[in-house]
């Protein structure tokens, strides 16, 4: 008998996915000290996607497409 599936948590609260079944993360240095950062560089800061070598990867910890 096989194992559960089980979703590596870690990744689940770092990645979330979109309604098209892509791969989103936001990056790094987004949480404090904002007053001295500009507009462009919040905004940057995102909503990046994953690529397809990176997106296989994510579905193994992923197995359940946790949203």
């Amino acid at each position: 008998m096989a194992g559960k599936l089980k979703t590596h948590k870690g990744t689940a609260k770092r990645i979330r996915v979109t309604k098209t079944n892509k791969y989103v993360h936001d990056k790094a240095q987004k949480s404090h000290l904002l007053t001295n950062k500009g507009r462009a560089t919040k905004h940057a800061k995102t909503g990046r996607t994953l690529s397809e070598t990176q997106e296989a990867r994510i579905k193994t910890l992923l197995p359940h497409n946790v949203r």
